[in-house]
């Protein structure tokens, strides 16, 4: 068995276990005995903040905001590759059958 001393150790003890803060460990504590109307009361944006919090639904939001970021990034990737294969011809070998010339390797280039 663990022991945790001190006011802000045991609240982050409790908030590690319980994965809520203070505060909504009191609304969702208390709703049982009666304080079910202050959930209800609740500014809307307060409302929503305990139930992401109850439901756990901070780490979703964290896992499909850096979904989002990776996402952003790949279509940025996505349209430099595009952008670097447009002056490409589509197929090398007609481009060059039709140049009159057959496609070569490119030759290495000498070090200065």
């Amino acid at each position: 068995m663990e022991e945790t001393d001190g006011a802000t150790a045991v609240d982050n003890r409790i908030k590690a276990v319980l994965q809520m803060s203070y505060d909504t460990f009191l609304r969702v504590g208390l709703l049982p005995q009666g304080k079910f109307d202050q959930l209800l009361t609740a500014a809307p944006k307060e409302r929503s903040e305990r139930l992401r919090e109850l439901f756990g639904a901070e780490s979703l939001e964290a896992v499909r905001n850096l979904a989002a970021r990776h996402g952003r990034t790949l279509q940025q990737l996505l349209g430099d590759a595009k952008a670097k294969r447009a002056p490409m011809p589509d197929n090398p070998r007609e481009t060059a059958a039709a140049a009159g010339a057959a496609p070569t390797r490119p030759q290495p280039r000498p070090n200065a």
